[in-house]
């Protein structure tokens, strides 16, 4: 028989962003909070304790498709990331905002580049690059940069290794935009 769990809200006082979930099993469970399921439990006493996040029924999931930006160059910027990155594209327009989804060679992360004239385009020159910045696995770190660089890239911080043995680099591809190669001690996806 599975846990059934009653899920109880508690604002740390301290601290009023932080909230806590108490689980206590229960007989009969009421999904008052649309939660359907819980990544993990750990048995404490007679107690459950949450480690890990809640999970919506699967019905309900949601899933990110894709994260948009405007650029100045839809078109040629398109093509960098093709030939440059990798990308693949999934549907593209050749009028006006002339939008490009292009995926990761897994498939399922996408993003849309597009030139809305309507929309102010940012300037991602002068956006810091760890306020924005798309990240992308480098396989071999040194190689990779010297070929975007050869490319038109810019480095912009050297590839230095966290103390998580995780390694990341910074450049801008050649309009601007922050583009981050990391090297995971433990891939994450």
């Amino acid at each position: 028989m599975e846990a059934v769990l009653q899920t109880s809200i508690v604002r740390d006082t301290s601290r009023p962003d932080r909230h806590h979930r108490i689980e206590m099993p229960i007989r009969k469970h009421r999904f008052r909070s649309g939660i359907a399921d819980f990544d993990r439990l750990l048995n404490v006493g007679t107690r459950l304790v949450l480690i890990g996040t809640n999970r919506l029924p699967k019905e309900l999931d949601m899933k990110i498709e894709h994260v948009a930006f405007n650029v100045p160059d839809p078109l040629a910027m398109g093509r960098w990331y093709v030939e440059h990155l990798g990308m693949q594209i999934k549907r593209r327009t050749v009028d006006p905002p002339y939008a490009h989804f292009l995926a990761d060679d897994s498939g399922t992360v996408m993003i849309e580049i597009y030139g809305n004239d309507d929309a102010p385009v940012p300037d991602y020159e002068a956006i810091h690059p760890m306020s924005l910045h798309l990240a992308f696995v480098a396989k071999d770190m040194e190689l990779d940069i010297k070929r975007l660089i050869t490319a038109g890239a810019k480095l912009i911080a050297e590839p230095q290794t966290a103390p998580n043995g995780d390694t990341h680099a910074m450049l801008r591809d050649p309009w601007g935009f922050v583009v981050q190669l990391v090297t995971r001690a433990k891939p994450m996806i």
